[in-house]
């Protein structure tokens, strides 16, 4: 090949030709003179040299022929690949480094060393110009993470701020028009400030017997319609409790009044959807979904029940150290589902409620108490809240500390103990665990 050139053609075809005709030439020559110089007359000597003109040639033909069209068809051959690799550089170098230096290792091989090397150049710009591109890329992602991040709180920032006014506006049902603007969903920061100072004014300078001051340290606010229709209520009940003679009617009426209490069957009725979700904490730890999906929109339905725990609840989760998925959870006011979450992290988020919702228990139970007391004895007063009270936390069951890791669920398998493979185990609310 005369270059070793990726883009220079070698040795052509023509090139060959040329070559064998003149060698042919040359053999033909040195045989006419080999046999002219044997004649003794001019006429012999052409003869002669004729004569050896034809043998040369077909000397030359017969010796050079096979050696001449072996080396045509390499060189076919080789400038074929050449141009298949002209191609393949041209789509190398419109693609990816990987590409580029891939290309540059064939050409390599093929003893292109310029050609390889140019493109190996390529590949290394390439290669920075991707690095630089991911970079950015990456940035811009990251960027706009913060951003959706940011906007999301703000979202939820607002949405919380609007939930607060339409609470504020349950105060005002007396003034229908400032209670529209608070619960309008659109209440400004002004008309949020001015509901709230105008509440702590009343509950400032409106004089409060002592059944109005329980009813505010238990969340209503004085002067509010609620507020009013309690204080009606209470009279009422309280001029009946008097008419009753036997301690054993007495208890038997402040019972009612309590179990009758708007936030007593809230908060029971919640402390028992908690317990039925401590229920499902073994088959969670076994890696069962649907319970996963019960307990996730238990523990929402709780937080989002409006009732007077929430504000105990979200001061307790303030203060516990979280997983990133079940902080964003906890931010977002326990809606939807975590993006991950461990099964200890629900227990004690379930255990914060549980806590709460005993804490409005006998709140409830403690202001009734106080309104009605003074008509009561105190022994029969006792009697009276003794079995409405629950204890201040949930007592841990034999599930919750002595059976161990979970193994699984049992598949319909009914509770109690059964052998498998020379093994035994045990099944408590269709959890399996080794006995």
């Amino acid at each position: 090949m005369a270059s070793n050139g990726l883009f220079t053609q070698g040795l052509s075809i023509d090139d060959l030709l040329a070559k064998r005709n003149q060698r042919s030439q040359e053999q033909q020559r040195q045989m006419a003179d080999y046999a002219a110089q044997g004649a003794r007359d001019p006429q012999r000597a052409r003869m002669g040299s004729m004569f050896g003109s034809i043998i040369g040639r077909a000397m030359g033909n017969n010796a050079q022929g096979g050696a001449q069209d072996s080396e045509m068809e390499k060189l076919k051959a080789t400038e074929s690949r050449r141009q298949e690799l002209v191609g393949e550089n041209m789509q190398a170098a419109k693609g990816s480094s990987a590409a580029m230096f891939a290309h540059a290792k064939v050409l390599q091989q093929q003893n292109y060393t310029q050609a390889a090397r140019d493109m190996n150049i390529k590949g290394i710009a390439k290669e920075k110009e991707e690095k630089t591109e991911a970079a950015a890329a990456k940035t811009k992602a990251e960027d706009d993470l913060t951003k959706r991040a940011k906007l999301e709180s703000e979202q939820m920032e607002a949405q919380a701020r609007q939930d607060y006014a339409f609470e504020l506006g349950n105060s005002f049902g007396d003034n229908k028009g400032f209670q529209t603007h608070l619960q309008s969903g659109r209440a400004s920061t002004k008309i949020i400030e001015l509901a709230e100072k105008q509440i702590a004014e009343n509950n400032k300078t409106e004089t409060l017997t002592n059944d109005g001051k329980l009813l505010v340290e238990s969340g209503m606010v004085a002067g509010t319609p609620e507020f009013k229709a309690a204080i009606r209520d209470i009279i009422a009940k309280k001029g009946t409790l008097r008419n009753i003679q036997t301690p054993m009617e007495q208890r038997q009426m402040l019972t009612g009044f309590i179990q009758s209490d708007k936030q007593y069957i809230k908060a029971k009725e919640k402390l028992l959807m908690v317990g039925d979700a401590f229920n499902l904490l073994p088959s969670v730890r076994a890696g069962g979904q649907k319970e996963t999906a019960l307990l996730e929109r238990t523990i929402s339905e709780v937080y989002n029940s409006q009732t007077k725990a929430v504000s105990e609840i979200e001061r307790l989760v303030s203060k516990g150290s979280w997983g990133r998925g079940m902080q964003d959870w906890i931010n977002n006011g326990f809606k939807g589902t975590p993006s991950a979450a461990s099964v200890d992290e629900y227990e004690n988020v379930l255990t914060i409620m549980d806590t709460a919702m005993r804490s409005v228990v006998n709140g409830v139970v403690g202001t009734q108490a106080g309104i009605y007391g003074d008509l009561m004895t105190g022994d029969n007063l006792a009697k009276s809240t003794e079995n409405l009270r629950v204890s201040s936390q949930r007592e841990a069951t034999v599930t919750d500390t002595d059976l161990g890791t979970p193994l699984g669920t049992a598949g319909g398998r009914p509770d109690g103990v059964f052998n498998q493979d020379g093994k035994s185990f045990r099944i408590v609310k269709g959890i399996v665990y080794a006995n």
